[in-house]
């Protein structure tokens, strides 16, 4: 009685490790996430794109805004983020995935509802330059930085 009783008290510890382990592991990734984005922050302009789902409207006309865009994008040396639903992805000028947990970090972080549309430019020195909620021109992202 006492081995079987034991036994299940160390396997209780083993698992309990394994999940502080797996929990740690995902808040490193997500630090490293969180740092990546910080890391863009002091040499590049951030431009956050948040949508509830691509099917909306205001996100399909803003990316197209900007698919038309990359050059004044590229030479003002903004990252652009979109934040679709519950993924994030650095979509511009390389693509690549964020941690799962970004999208809603981002959302907390600038205050966007998941069912609600939102563009949010941060300068270089992560200072919000921008918020808008309906799609806006190149000229305006761009004259956002010029404010102080």
């Amino acid at each position: 009685m006492c081995l079987h009783h034991g036994m299940r008290t160390i396997a209780i510890a083993g698992m309990t490790l394994l999940l502080v382990a797996c929990a740690a592991d995902s808040q490193a990734k997500k630090r490293e996430a969180e740092d990546a984005i910080y890391d863009y922050a002091m040499k590049r302009n951030l431009l956050f794109v948040f949508t509830p789902a691509v099917e909306n409207e205001r996100w399909q006309d803003q990316t197209e805004v900007l698919g038309d865009s990359r050059i004044e994008l590229g030479d003002r040396d903004f990252t652009v983020v979109e934040v679709v639903g519950t993924e994030a992805d650095i979509v511009f000028p390389e693509k690549e995935k964020l941690h799962p947990d970004a999208a809603r970090d981002l959302r907390g972080r600038f205050g966007v509802e998941p069912a609600m549309f939102a563009i949010v430019v941060l300068g270089k020195d992560t200072k919000t330059r921008l918020r808008s909620f309906e799609p806006i021109g190149i000229a305006e992202i761009v004259g956002a930085l010029e404010k102080r």
